[in-house]
């Protein structure tokens, strides 16, 4: 008989994207980094070895011989927690093995699931004479400068002065860099908030790790997938525009927040996101399907949200809507050999959730047919039909940059306002460019085609089958052309 502990630390990217100070940030994620290595160390002290040990960042599941063994372990790593890392929850389970392991790992999801939700105090707990941090209304523990800091922050600061966040950069092959520390180098422009998610990752832990061997084959594999793809598309897309930094050391114009199983949550310029997702996306495609054996069942995808926000916007906020646009780009895509993508730009000093900014600012205007959205988008190298790729909306951007300066801008400002006016400005827009700019306007009519736009529609509009339940809807990518080029000339002028 042996005994599983498994433990889940909850909220790791909104722990980590409290602070808005890269540094802060870089610190968290070090944290988390290091977390994997506590628990192996812990485990080793009561004589279980790497053998059975499955540890990720920020998770993990541990084989013990003991019940006494296994309540040890998990009072270590609670304390440890604790300590490493103030205000990060921990969800964690023992369960006895008793000759059924796949009936034991199924009870330890289980159990870890049910801690999940049960409310964590937040300590120190404040006082009515309590001083507190500006940021995060929490008790302060220290100063640093001007700025009070809470105890999750002053860790988060005290990690990074230790240790940066040099481990991480070395476990993707980048030894030698370090990822941005401060907004200004990620330029004056848009930034993005990038969250990527396997799809249908759960059905397969369920099918496919019934044993604890199996259960290891398969996060070894799919960690190594994540993380290649992610060396891979930080190589392609952000190395060759690296600059030294004080230290001699190159610094990436991109920041990892989160990185572990399937995971992956980024910083970077806006301008850079995309193309970082395509190449992502493709990689991991790839990647997962060469060790499919190992994940059960061929390969995977992922989905991928982008909330593209100015610098200052407080990056927690920004990961939630990009969490948010994840989830609504894989809802479509269940069954579907895809990695679906859905970006939006961030114009209004108040946002909500993805379904109110959908209904609130993308929704056309009464008697036009649709949603201001042609997402979401194909964004690796796998494009089902019925899908647009990420590369066709490229294509839609460049050729609507060769259209009249304001002619898009006004029609989608109508669109959102008065049909009728949009009616005529399509139809005006359409006898004075197809006359005067013929080859012009035939290159921007061939990249609406993808969408299922026609010349002679009343307006740009096409369909997908991305409508709730999996409907058909009526939408136009119009709008998602323009933010791409207004954050493309950003990233130019900066």
């Amino acid at each position: 008989m042996s005994w599983l502990y498994r433990y889940e630390a909850k909220g790791i990217q909104s722990w980590i994207m409290s602070t808005d100070r890269l540094r802060e940030m870089g610190g968290g994620s070090a944290i988390v980094e290091g977390l994997a290595g506590r628990v192996r160390a812990a485990a080793g002290s009561l004589g279980v070895g790497d053998a059975d040990c499955v540890l990720a960042a920020g998770n993990g599941l541990v084989r013990l011989p003991s019940r006494q063994a296994a309540t040890d372990l998990a009072a270590a790593v609670a304390i440890a927690m604790s300590q490493l890392a103030p205000g990060l929850q921990l969800a964690s389970a023992v369960v006895a093995n008793e000759g059924d392991e796949q009936m034991a790992m199924e009870e330890s999801v289980r159990a870890v699931g049910l801690a999940r939700n049960a409310p964590a105090p937040s300590l120190p707990e404040a006082g009515p004479l309590a001083v507190r941090s500006a940021q995060t209304g929490l008790p302060a523990v220290r100063r640093h400068g001007a700025t009070l800091l809470d105890a999750a922050m002053d860790a988060k600061l005290r990690e990074f002065q230790r240790a940066g966040d040099r481990a991480l950069a070395q476990r993707l092959g980048l030894g030698g860099t370090e990822f941005v520390t401060d907004h200004d180098q990620l330029g004056d422009g848009y930034v993005a908030v990038l969250h990527a998610d396997g799809t249908g990752v759960g059905n397969r832990i369920k099918d496919a790790c019934t044993t604890f061997e199996r259960n290891r084959r398969f996060s070894s594999a799919l960690r190594g997938a994540t993380e290649q793809a992610t060396a891979t598309a930080i190589r392609a897309v952000f190395v060759p525009a690296a600059r030294p930094g004080a230290d001699g050391r190159n610094v990436i114009p991109a920041r990892v927040v989160v990185l572990g199983g399937d995971d992956l949550t980024l910083l970077c310029a806006a301008e850079d996101a995309i193309p970082f997702a395509h190449v992502w996306a493709s990689e991991f495609e790839r990647l997962t399907a060469s060790c499919g054996d190992a994940l059960g069942g061929g390969g995977l995808h992922a989905g991928i949200g982008i909330a593209l926000v100015k610098r200052h916007w407080p990056f927690r906020d920004a990961y939630e809507l990009a969490e948010g646009l994840c989830a609504a780009a894989k809802a479509p895509a269940r069954g579907r050999a895809v990695s679906p993508l859905l970006f939006h730009r961030v114009t209004t000093s108040l946002v909500g959730d993805w379904r109110e900014i959908k209904n609130d600012e993308l929704r056309s205007a009464s008697g036009e047919p649709g949603a201001l959205s042609g997402g979401p988008y194909a964004a690796g190298s796998s494009v089902p039909p019925g899908w647009v790729s990420t590369a066709q909306l490229d294509e839609l951007r460049s050729a609507l940059a060769l259209q009249p300066r304001g002619a898009a801008r006004g029609w989608l400002r109508l669109a959102m306002t008065d049909a009728a006016a949009a009616r005529d400005r399509w139809k005006r827009w359409r006898t004075v460019v197809s006359g005067r700019q013929k080859d012009d306007w035939d290159r921007f009519t061939a990249a609406l085609s993808p969408w299922g736009c026609t010349p002679d529609a009343p307006g740009p509009w096409g369909t997908n089958n991305h409508g709730e339940n999996g409907r058909r809807q009526t939408v136009t990518p119009v709008g998602d052309a323009l933010a791409l080029s207004s954050l493309l000339r950003a990233g130019e002028e900066a």
